[in-house]
């Protein structure tokens, strides 16, 4: 008798720097799109429903563009590379707790 392969999905949809940065339709007349630093306030609304708010580092990130720009630099590329952008603090490339290794920030990650 023949083996079976498993039939493969079609697989995650691709995403480019400029869908993210545009947006895409969701639900209910909402907009899907990459946080811009007017949008921090809103989130943290959003959030305060569910009894959480943005962390400090993530909305610090988001206000100088660093989050955005670890999103798209890891469009293009690997975990590797989003991650190497994500632990590089670009706005004043200062050691300390805002600067982390790749290590710190995902333990896989080689």
């Amino acid at each position: 008798m023949a083996k079976r392969t498993p039939r493969k999905g079609a697989g995650p949809a691709r995403l480019s720097a400029d869908q993210l940065r545009t947006g895409w339709p969701g639900p209910s007349d909402t907009r899907i799109r990459l946080a811009r630093a007017q949008d921090t306030a809103v989130a943290d609304a959003l959030l305060g429903t569910a009894g959480v708010q943005i962390i400090p580092a993530l909305r610090s990130g988001i206000e100088d563009g660093t989050a955005g720009s670890a999103l798209l630099a890891g469009l293009g590329g690997t975990a590797k590379i989003f991650y190497t952008a994500a632990a590089t603090d670009r706005s004043s490339m200062r050691p300390g707790p805002t600067l982390l290794t790749c290590e710190e920030v995902h333990p896989w990650y080689s």
